[in-house]
Order: structure tokens, then C-alpha cells, then sequence
């Protein structure tokens, strides 16, 4: 335990300097995060086991996020996400800075959204006139800088307006009197002082801080180059983009424009602060249609992520890419955010994160060291569809596994079986396992069936399986590590659960996963198992990537990794920020 609290304390030191090293941003806006914590919304990593410990170290340690975005309103009106006001951003801004992250804050300068089709002012602003606006955005932003600073929340990037591509503060609700247009002078002045005020508290509270111009006018150059030519007078660093396919088109006239906006502003860093993809169904106001493209699934939200990073990885001008609203979770139908958003990274069925979620890091530029690698071809016939079987139920061959019929069973009685209607949630193919004991049956226990792979490298690995089971003792094993695979009533057969089990590997050697009976069942009833689809996945710990060098304590070297993460040696061992031996 003193390791572990040693590990922490360091991390959060070197973190933060490493942060500040990085040329480059993957993360996401996380500002709902709270929210969903506070109603005690479910959350579980991909294989479907419940996430432990803070959420907002889930992000930093598994999904690569080194940086956190943040929205902020002046006096939210508490309608569906807007509730962000300067006490909640404080302690959540602090939380992402003690977790090592950098921290870029947005200023909506409103009481609720601020997008390209509404920037109106404050209720308490309205009756204010121009001169006296310009000194309250000076003095709004600059008391809420200070008052961040004050807390240890202190952000690296600071946005002075949300998706301003025509002007912000326009009026009270629904005006429109101060909007802007590139085809005309009107209003320019007035956005330009706002700019540039806001911007003067950005520099005098956080001159470390990089500002940025947030506009979303992504596909259409003409109208880009417009705003950001008339805003040419404004002293800010980044230009921040957001990029949703459905309103701007494709990928290809995305990188067209970055293109564009580097060889025209070649002073100007570049960052997409805002994307985001369907993962159930395409909405009926989208101006363009991907679907075939990038099916509304989970699998097509992948795939729409992994060619976006895949085309804006290598651009040196594009520092940064941020996912909008990763931690959406409608699981068991709560209403933290209501109606449903439909571009979470987390499945609305049991809430568990979706392969995209771990695809964002990878714009990064390089293979993190708590990437997985799926291994699970190191294995034979782990969906079961290499086996045969005959009309009496008896198997033919089952190819890799070996089967205990010894445990009491009784011939016959474990074997592979087509799917049919009771356990088609289970697999995608046409078999799976299954083993059955009748009421009275005495069952000993060992393994059920398992297989084994040898010289597998050194590592943290972690076994999943789909299943149902009717036996409070039957468990996933890999080597010497178990899970129990949760009870469920004869008459859900249908259900199936994702359990996974955790092990490590210090060296080289051989991995051997499988299904075992854990003790003598206590009940007499009848005991049904089926399961399917095995996988098996590698942390790559990265300990042969360390790029920075090592960093001393008193007793203790300390080496930092490219995302921040730290490891720690002793009595020659080396440790992650969890105490866990990784070499």
C-alpha cells in the first residue's frame, strides 16, 4: 500500500511536467463526467466488467486522453447539460490537473448553449450596452481564471467562445442584432473588442496558456478563411475546429481545409476540439450521409474514428483531437442527459465502452503502452466453430480444447451445440459451448475445459467470455487467476454475461484459459453453462519505449512514458501506478 500511495503522489509530479512536453492532444470533452458519477451510472470497460476506482484515470490510463476539455457557463439554466458554472468547473478542472492532464477551458460566455445558430448574452448581461460588455468579459473572464488558478485548476488551453463563426454575444434570447457575416462589415468591431478583451484577462491570469478560436464552419473554406481574416487583428494561438461528418462533410474536405488554414495562417496550431459519430441510429437533420460510408453502429463509429486519426495523425500543424461527450451512457435508461445524443463511446446496453473509445489515442502518433493487443489467435478455436458434432449430441472434435468428462458430468453431457433460440444473445456463429448436470448430480471440482499457449511473452493479460450460467461456483480462469461468472435463473437463458479475468505474466511463459468448477456445488439443482467467443488481449506495457529520461527521487528512479504514465523500480523489479509488476 505505501508503494501504491508513493507511485500516485509521483505520478501526479511527472505527469504534469510531461504533459507540458507533449506536442500533441487526444482526449475528449468531458464536462457531463460528473453528472453520470453522481447518479451512480454504471460504467465498464469493453470486456463488461464494472470500471473501478475514478472514471477520469479510466480515460487517462486506458483511452490514452491527455487532455480534458470543459465547457463553462455564466449562470447555467440547468436544461439538459448545462450546468457548468465556475464552482462545478473548479473542482472538476482540478481533478484533471491532479490526474496529469492538460486542461482546456470553454467559455460559452452564456447561460446555456452558444453554437453557431444562438450566442446570446447572459440574463444579467442584457441590459448592458457595448461599452460596458466589453469591460464585463474582461472582468468575467479574468475572476474566473483567477478564481481556477487559486484552486489548482489552472487551464492550459483556454477557448474565448464556443463555435463563434458568427459572432458571439448577439443579444438576449433569440436575438440575432449582433450576429456577423463574412459578407458584411457589420458587427466585426463590436466581436473583434469582445475578442480582444477576453483575450487580455487570458494573458494577464494565464500567460502560460494557449488560447484558442473556435469556429465550425469546417467544410466550407470560403466561409473559414473569411472569419479567420477579419479576425486577423486578435492576438489568440490555436485555431479550434469542430468536425462532424453529418454537417461537414468528409474526411477528405476536412483535411483539404486543414490544408488550407496551415498554408494560410502558418503561425496558427490547428486542433479539432470537437468530433463525434452515430453509434445507433443516423439523424434525420444531418446534411450529409455516411451510413454507407460509416454505418450508425458502434463498429462504424469505430471506423469513422480510426479514418479521421488515421488522416490527421501525421499533420505537424494539427496538434490536437478531441472527441465531444465520450461519457455519454444511457444504460439502464437513465436521464443524466435526455434526449439521447447518440455519439457516446459507451454501449447503451450495459454501458460499456466501445472499441472507439481506445482508437482516439492513437492520434497520438504511436502504439500507447496500455494499448491492448488482441492475442487470441494464439489460441485455436475459441468461438467453437471448428467443432463438430453428432446427431446424439456427442462431439466429433473440438480442436484446442481439452474437456474434463471426469467431474461427474457423465457422458455426453458437455459438448458444443448449435445456437438455437436460448442462447443466440451468446454468438454470432453457429456454435458455442455447453455443459449440463442433472438435479442431484454430484460435481467435483477442477477444470471444466481449457486450453493452453506457451511462450507468451511477458505481459498483463485479460480473458473475456460471453456466458450464461446456472452455478454460483463456476468461474473464467486464466493460469492462477479466477472470476466467477455470475448466476442466472434457468429462465433467462437468453442473458448472456461478458466476464473477464486479469492476469500477468512476469516473464515469458505459457498462458492457460478456460472454464472450472471451483468447489462442489452446495445446490442439487441442475447446473447449465454455455459460453462463447473467448479473447484474450495484451497490455503492451511499453517498458522498451521509455522516451524521456529518468527522473530521480531520493531512493527510487522513476521513468516516465510517452503518455505520462510512470513506472517505478525496486529491488529489481519495475512497478506501475498501480503496484502491479510489469517487468
Amino acid at each position: 500500500m505505501k508503494l501504491k500511495n508513493l507511485l500516485l503522489a509521483l505520478l501526479c509530479t511527472f505527469t504534469i511536467t510531461s504533459v507540458a512536453q507533449n506536442t500533441k492532444y487526444a482526449g475528449g470533452d468531458l464536462s457531463m463526467l460528473p453528472k453520470y458519477e453522481e447518479a451512480g451510472v454504471v460504467y465498464n470497460d469493453i470486456y463488461g466488467s464494472p470500471i473501478t476506482g475514478d472514471l477520469l484515470e479510466y480515460f487517462r490510463d486506458k483511452a490514452g486522453f491527455n487532455i480534458v476539455r470543459v465547457r463553462i457557463f455564466v449562470n447555467p439554466t440547468g436544461a439538459t447539460g448545462v450546468c457548468q458554472d465556475l464552482n462545478y468547473v473548479k473542482a472538476l478542472g482540478k481533478r484533471i490537473k491532479d490526474a496529469g492532464m492538460a486542461f482546456l477551458l470553454d467559455f460559452h460566455y452564456s447561460d446555456t448553449w452558444a453554437d453557431p445558430k444562438k450566442q446570446w448574452k447572459p440574463s444579467a448581461w442584457t441590459s448592458l450596452t457595448d461599452q460596458q460588455l466589453y469591460t464585463k468579459i474582461y472582468d468575467y473572464t479574468k475572476e474566473c481564471l483567477q478564481t481556477l488558478v487559486d484552486n489548482g485548476a489552472t487551464p492550459d488551453f483556454i477557448q474565448t467562445g464556443n463555435e463563434i463563426s458568427y459572432g458571439m454575444l448577439w443579444g438576449a434570447e433569440n436575438s440575432t442584432t449582433k450576429k456577423c457575416y463574412t459578407s458584411s462589415d457589420a458587427n466585426w468591431d463590436y466581436f473583434r473588442t469582445l475578442l480582444t478583451n477576453a483575450g487580455k484577462a487570458c494573458r494577464e491570469v494565464c500567460p502560460n496558456a494557449k488560447i484558442i478560436i473556435h469556429t465550425e464552419r469546417t467544410g466550407a473554406w470560403s466561409t473559414m478563411k473569411g472569419i479567420y481574416d477579419r479576425l486577423s487583428s486578435i492576438d489568440y494561438d490555436i485555431i479550434g475546429l469542430s468536425y462532424y461528418p453529418e454537417w461537414h462533410n468528409t474526411i477528405g474536405t476536412l483535411t483539404n481545409n486543414l490544408s488550407n488554414l496551415h498554408n494560410t495562417y502558418a503561425d496558427k496550431d490547428i486542433m479539432i476540439v470537437e468530433t463525434g459519430y452515430f453509434n445507433a441510429y443516423y439523424s434525420s437533420d444531418a446534411t450529409y450521409n455516411f451510413e454507407s460510408t460509416w454505418p450508425a453502429t458502434p463498429a462504424g463509429q469505430k471506423a469513422f474514428l480510426d479514418d479521421l486519426v488515421a488522416a490527421t495523425k501525421d499533420l505537424s500543424y494539427v496538434i490536437g483531437l478531441l472527441y465531444w461527450f465520450p461519457e455519454e451512457n444511457q444504460s439502464a435508461g437513465n436521464t443524466v442527459y435526455s434526449p439521447w445524443f447518440n455519439h457516446g463511446l459507451f454501449t447503451t446496453a450495459n454501458g460499456s465502452a466501445t472499441q472507439a473509445l481506445l482508437t482516439i489515442q492513437e492520434f497520438l502518433g504511436q502504439q500507447e503502452e496500455n494499448q491492448d493487443q488482441d492475442v487470441t489467435s494464439s489460441f485455436q478455436n475459441m468461438d467453437f466453430e471448428d467443432c463438430t458434432w453428432n446427431s446424439g449430441g456427442w462431439i466429433d472434435t473440438c480442436p484446442g480444447w481439452t474437456i474434463n468428462y471426469d467431474m461427474g458430468w457423465g457422458s455426453g453431457k458437455t459438448w458444443p451445440v448449435k445456437v438455437n433460440q436460448y442462447h443466440s444473445t451468446l454468438t454470432g456463429g453457429n456454435y458455442l459451448y455447453q455443459a449440463w448436470a442433472g438435479s442431484g448430480t454430484s460435481l467435483s471440482a477442477g477444470n471444466i475445459i481449457f486450453q493452453s499457449a506457451s511462450n507468451m511473452p511477458a505481459g498483463t493479460y485479460t480473458v473475456s467470455v460471453a456466458a450464461h450460467c446456472e452455478c454460483d461456483v463456476i468461474a473464467l480462469f486464466a493460469n492462477d487467476d479466477t472470476q466467477v461468472i455470475p448466476y442466472t435463473a434457468n429462465s433467462s437463458w437468453s442473458t448472456a454475461t461478458s466476464v473477464s479475468v486479469t492476469t500477468t505474466l512476469e516473464e515469458a511463459g505459457t498462458l492457460t484459459v478456460g472454464l472450472k468448477l471451483l468447489s462442489t456445488p452446495t445446490s442439487t439443482s441442475e447446473v447449465n453453462l454455455y459460453a462463447d467467443n473467448f479473447k484474450v488481449t495484451r497490455v503492451d506495457t511499453g517498458v522498451d519505449n521509455i522516451i524521456m529520461d529518468e527522473a530521480k527521487t531520493k531512493d527510487k528512479p522513476i521513468k516516465v512514458l510517452r503518455n505520462g504514465m510512470v513506472l517505478i523500480e525496486k529491488n529489481g523489479r519495475t512497478y506501475n501506478a498501480q503496484g502491479q509488476i510489469v517487468k
